[in-house]
């Protein structure tokens, strides 16, 4: 049961640490993606980390957002974090999802918050913004 758990906890431990190098690496402003190139990269890293694509994210109700990351894809708070960033960095690429990945960006943020992370000042802007858009 422990091996189990261990094993588990180095998984997500990896997609966190490749979550956050893919952010890294489409906020960089020396690296042009793109829109089809980013698409195509977020939906790799996210297949084969976190075996979940951006048309199943899409799908799933902003209620119940973070719930079904946490339960059904074993998402842990750092890596709801760092989700919710690299949505954000999404939803200004394609506008056409903005309206439906706010609300699921947000909820991830206030489920960090709700699990004790700190954000930062600008993470608050931002999800003020994101409420009122």
């Amino acid at each position: 049961m422990q091996r189990e758990k261990d094993y588990l906890k180095k998984k997500i431990d990896k997609l966190a640490v490749v979550l956050a190098e893919l952010l890294a690496k489409v906020t960089k402003t020396d690296v042009a993606y793109t829109k089809e190139e980013f698409r195509a990269e977020f939906d790799e890293v996210l297949s084969e980390e976190a075996n979940i694509s951006i048309a199943m994210i899409l799908e799933i109700k902003a209620e119940s957002f973070a719930q079904v990351l946490r339960k059904e894809y074993e998402f842990n708070p750092n890596q709801l974090h760092v989700l919710a960033d690299l949505l954000y960095q999404y939803s200004l690429n394609f506008e056409e999802n903005e309206g439906n990945l706010n609300s699921k960006i947000v909820a991830l943020y206030e489920s960090c918050i709700d699990d004790g992370i700190a954000l930062s000042l600008d993470k608050y802007r931002l999800i003020d913004f994101l409420k009122n858009k």
